[in-house]
């Protein structure tokens, strides 16, 4: 098999089309990444959320079990 040499306009349209895969990879990179962030904000703010409610039931458990006893001490 033998090789052949490239011309410089072969070698430039080849390198052109190599770029411009690279510059679509890039884009999908980019893209995906995004998603990727927004996905874990929204499990954050969801895990943050529950997190909230819960201390929320706490809270409210708690005033009711001592705010009375509170009261009365006062």
């Amino acid at each position: 098999m033998e090789k052949r040499s490239m011309s410089m306009e072969e070698v430039h349209a080849e390198l052109e089309a190599l770029f411009h895969e690279l510059e679509q990879l890039e884009g999908k990179i980019k893209e995906r990444t995004v998603m990727q962030i927004e996905e874990h904000c929204q499990t954050q703010q969801s895990s943050l959320q529950e997190v909230d409610d819960s201390l929320q039931k706490i809270e409210e458990k708690m005033d009711k079990r001592y705010k009375p006893l509170f009261v009365r001490a006062v």
